[in-house]
């Protein structure tokens, strides 16, 4: 996240303002009370509608505002840029992107949807963005172990797990005592339920109709034995039955197939006889493949050498030119040291040369800087001396002015400036007319003086910027030495300028001949490296060709002794071919008549098991409703066994319902029952707080245990930094207490300085923002450092402030609020609030 530009409109101390906010450090400065932190506290009521604790909401809207009072705030999250506005007791609207149409209007709304974007609510918010003096004092050394540990769980979102598990544990206790109370009060279930049924059985089996009922139902339970016996017997029967009938249709089928590959293999069997004798046949050609391969190789080796010979490139055909590719390869040298020499000989400076002319005709209208120096003293003294002349003009005309006045106002009781009496009416008027022409004759001399002030201050910066341009016209002729004079300098610059275009000129000349050259000499070595290559080449394919004709015994190629070759391979490879396959046709097939002899006898076999099945289906004889039959007589005595069985509860409950201790019994078992379910019920809700505190303790500790390394390591590499590695290696403690290794030994922070103290918890402090941020995996791109550098000499400040630029990459942007103006100076930016009167404030940056 990264803030872009807030408006504010009449809220808390401003009446209007609009900022745009830069990357980097920002140093946040102003008077104690001119709105630095209420700056920082919009962005957060922006965003989520809520306020530190202890302020009010009318507090917000400024006093003697006329408008409403709201905030817009416009930032960026990734590549996507939000805008949300929001009114104090008015709706807050909520944009994303560049579009004109809102994603919400509504405040309940706006929140869900600025929590959903930046994946963090106002809590985590606070612990990570803002870092203010009393995060930083809370984790002094002084403080209790309890107290700091807590703040620090406070600050890394774990407080709230403490708070759930402390409130389930006593939530668990308070469980537990009521649990102990209804045990002890509850009846024993167990003792109650085994006398009801003592009480049930007791007045059940003193009934006469109980006893009938029972005699029926154990008559009908014995004919429903019997029925479902010859069920079972006849199901057993049809069983056997549709087995055998599967069995038949089975041994019919195996029967067909063997028949099928009886009728295949005798086919078979014919087909090897004429193979065989084809076998033989063949077995009486001569065959000599190898020979007949050999000489086909051999004729197409000498074709192919002989077209390759064709084909190669005569030698004579590139039309070479050896002696004048020798005469331009002796050139070249010669041609290059001549370059050189040229390039390498010394010639005047033309830019010095220049330079010179130019600070000569710079200094030619100019006087020395020793002429126009005394000249402005001269006019700075006459200057002075008419200043001088009106400070005096100008004491004497406010002393008249004020004998005057007090003439005026005192009239004939003003004391004489000599005497001390009273003038009198006629004095006085003498007096103030004396007064009057003296005040008159000193103003028009004042006024001259300031007028020949004024003309001297110009004429002094005119002598001024004439000694400027003499001490430059000097620095220039230093930085150019040369001739003294214009005139024999232009003539040496000319003079030179003329030799270095004719030198120029010739290097030129020379290169683009060279250049030439040294093409013509690489295409002579180009076209020599392809002779040298068609002769190489021909030389080769003639002496293949020689090789491949001694190789096939014949002086030149013939293309018919070649077509007669290839044909006789060819019949050659055919004769082997087919004595191959029929090898392998008749080796597969060797012992086809083994295979008829074994499958005639299991034909037989078959034959003889389906004239088996076949017997044994007739002396079943199976009667195809006997089953249906013998199954309803079985439901018609499971019905009556159901009837019989009624009959007895009936009867049984009629007794037992007639008992009185059946009835009491009764009624206390259900009341065991309630009193024992409510006591399960609360054992439940007792194991599930005091499960769920354990587990909260167990979390809390596993991600503080997990947050130590790298609070540690984030706190120690800051601290490093800050004091430019003299204390770079912190350790911290299980309650969060940081103990620095100096010299190879651990000390806590009691023992060092104030300052010191409060920089390593200010580290701390900043290290725990960087890992609850990196933990949610949220971009925070901005955190808020309200006034912790105040303990902090120069040195450290300025460290503090360069270490904290390796957030940079982290946090874009860091805003220092500070009423120190030294600390925002050594920020990027300065933001400075100005409080124009109570309950009026301005911001800017500068």
């Amino acid at each position: 996240m990264k803030l872009q530009t807030i408006e504010l409109r009449e809220w808390r101390s401003f009446q209007s303002c609009d900022l745009e906010f830069p990357d980097g450090l920002i140093g946040v400065r102003g008077a104690n009370g001119s709105g630095k932190t209420t700056i920082a506290e919009a962005v957060a009521w922006a965003l989520f509608g809520k306020m530190r604790p202890g302020a009010r909401v009318a507090d917000l809207k400024r006093q003697g505002a006329d408008g409403p009072s709201s905030v817009e705030l416009t930032f960026r999250v990734g590549p996507t840029v939000y805008r949300v506005k929001r009114v104090v007791g008015g709706a807050a609207t909520f944009w994303i992107g560049d579009g004109t149409e809102p994603e919400s209007t509504q405040s309940t709304h706006t929140n869900r949807a600025i929590v959903r974007e930046l994946g963090i609510g106002y809590d985590s918010f606070q612990r990570t963005v803002f870092a203010r003096q009393k995060d930083v004092a809370a984790l002094d050394p002084t403080a209790s172990k309890q107290a700091r540990t807590q703040h620090v769980e406070r600050l890394l979102g774990l407080q709230r797990y403490r708070d759930a598990a402390t409130a389930a544990k006593a939530k668990a206790r308070e469980l537990g005592v009521q649990l102990a109370a209804l045990r002890e009060d509850a009846p024993d279930l167990e003792e109650l339920r085994s006398r009801l049924a003592h009480a049930q059985q007791a007045a059940a089996d003193g009934d006469p109709a109980v006893a009938v009922a029972e005699a029926a139902l154990a008559s009908s339970r014995t004919t429903q034995a019997a029925a479902q016996a010859a069920v079972e017997s006849e199901r057993a029967r049809v069983s056997e039955h549709e087995r055998l009938v599967g069995l038949r249709a089975n041994e019919a089928m195996m029967l067909a197939e063997l028949e099928t590959d009886l009728a295949q293999l005798r086919e078979a069997a014919e087909a090897r006889a004429g193979k065989q004798q084809r076998r033989d046949a063949l077995a009486g050609v001569h065959l000599d493949v190898t020979a007949a391969r050999r000489r086909a190789a051999c004729l197409q080796a000498l074709e192919a050498s002989e077209a390759a010979l064709q084909a190669s490139p005569d030698p004579d055909a590139f039309g070479h030119d050896e002696p004048a590719a020798r005469a331009n390869a002796v050139r070249l040298p010669a041609l290059r040291q001549e370059l050189d020499d040229l390039v390498a000989a010394t010639l005047p400076d033309v830019g010095g040369l220049q330079r010179r002319v130019a600070a000569l005709e710079y200094a030619a209208d100019l006087p020395t800087t020793e002429f126009a120096s005394a000249a402005v003293k001269a006019t700075e003294a006459a200057r002075d001396a008419a200043r001088d002349r009106a400070s005096t003009l100008r004491a004497r005309m406010e002393s008249d002015e004020a004998h005057l006045a007090a003439l005026v106002e005192q009239g004939s009781d003003a004391p004489c400036p000599v005497c001390l009496r009273p003038l009198g009416a006629t004095d006085v008027e003498q007096v103030r007319l004396t007064h009057e022409q003296q005040l008159e004759a000193t103003r028009t001399a004042l006024a001259n003086a300031e007028l020949e002030c004024t003309a001297l201050e110009a004429e002094r910066r005119q002598q001024v910027e004439v000694l400027d341009r003499a001490r430059d016209a000097r620095a220039r002729l230093e930085a150019a030495p040369g001739l003294e004079g214009l005139v024999e300098a232009r003539a040496a610059h000319s003079l030179a300028e003329s030799g270095a275009r004719l030198r120029a000129t010739e290097i030129v000349r020379l290169r683009g001949e060279l250049t030439s050259l040294s093409r013509a000499v690489d295409g002579d070595g180009a076209l020599e490296r392809r002779v040298s290559g068609a002769r190489a080449v021909r030389d080769a394919a003639q002496a293949r060709r020689d090789h491949d004709a001694a190789a096939a015994g014949v002086p030149t190629f013939d293309p018919d002794e070649l077509a007669q070759a290839s044909a006789h391979l060819a019949a050659q490879l055919k004769v082997e071919s087919e004595l191959r396959e029929l090898d392998v046709e008749l080796a597969a097939t060797s012992g086809i008549a083994v295979q008829i002899s074994t499958f005639e006898q299991r034909r037989g076999t078959r034959a003889r098991s389906l004239t088996n099945v076949a017997a044994a289906l007739a002396t079943i004889a199976l009667d195809s409703g006997q089953l249906a039959a013998l199954r309803a007589a079985c439901r018609e005595a499971e019905q009556h066994v159901e009837t019989t069985s009624h009959t007895l509860h009936e009867a049984k409950l009629k007794a037992q319902t007639s008992d009185y201790d059946v009835r009491e019994l009764q009624t206390r078992v259900a009341e065991a029952e309630d009193a024992h379910a409510k006591i399960n019920a609360r054992a439940l809700e007792h194991r599930e707080y005091d499960t769920a505190a354990g587990l909260l303790a167990d979390f809390r500790s596993a991600q503080s245990a997990r947050a130590w390394p790298n609070l540690e390591q984030g706190a120690s590499r800051l601290l490093s930094d800050t004091t430019d590695g003299r204390y770079a290696d912190v350790r911290m403690s299980e309650d969060f207490r940081l103990e620095i290794i100096d010299r190879g030994e651990r000390f806590g922070l009691d023992r060092y300085s104030g300052g010191e103290q409060d920089l390593a918890n200010l580290c701390l402090r900043l290290s725990i923002a960087d890992w609850v941020a990196r933990e949610r995996d949220t971009e925070l791109g901005f955190v808020v450092l309200d006034e912790v550098f105040g303990s902090q000499d120069e040195d450290r400040r300025q460290r503090l402030l360069e270490a904290l630029r390796s957030f940079e990459r982290r946090f874009h942007q860091l805003l220092v609020i500070t009423h120190v103006p030294e600390v925002a100076d050594l920020c990027d930016h300065q933001l400075v609030v100005r409080l124009l009167e109570p309950g009026r404030s301005t911001a800017a940056f500068e």
